[in-house]
């Protein structure tokens, strides 16, 4: 019988860099062996914290290693990958931040990385808003050119972080 998985959020790539361990198999809440239990499935890793670079590589090292992941850009390429019995592999960013607040830097991490999603902010205001568990401020203009950046290049905005001014906004 197959069980379909879809999870919009995982740290298991935090957890592999500072505790130690893998992808392929950790005592974290995700690992790609328990992974391919369920079908179809797909499975949205988060960037936190720093270390965007390191993180987003080792996604990307899983991915081309056939540890039954597909690294996905789309729905379409979850079908895809599902269809061929692999579970999809999402990339988001929590926090901007951590590529700079910067759009060409957004673009480079869905071009090269395969970023689906990023949230503006995560728990502290930065250039683009204020952040729910900061200041509170809206969306700034730099704020707003970066959101244009991200729907121009198929990046969802997530505005789970944000401030509900920002919201709005």
């Amino acid at each position: 019988m197959s069980i379909p998985y879809f999870d919009a959020h995982c740290d298991t790539l935090t957890a592999v860099l500072e505790r130690g361990g893998s992808l392929s198999r950790n005592s974290f809440h995700v690992d790609c062996e328990r992974l391919r239990m369920y079908g179809p499935s797909a499975q949205v890793f988060a960037v936190w914290g720093g270390r965007y670079e390191e993180k987003a590589a080792l996604l990307r090292s899983a991915a081309r290693e056939r540890r039954g992941l597909r690294l996905c850009r789309s729905a379409a390429e979850v079908a895809e990958a599902n269809a061929d019995g692999l579970t999809a592999a999402l990339l988001s960013v929590e926090g901007a931040e951590q590529l700079d607040c910067s759009p060409s830097r957004l673009r480079e991490a869905r071009e090269r990385d395969g970023l689906v999603m990023v949230n503006l902010c995560w728990n502290r205001d930065n250039e683009l808003c204020g952040s729910a568990m900061d200041g509170q401020g809206g969306l700034s203009e730099r704020g707003r050119a970066f959101v244009g950046a991200a729907q121009d290049c198929g990046v969802a905005v997530d505005l789970s972080h944000a401030s509900e001014r920002a919201f709005w906004d």
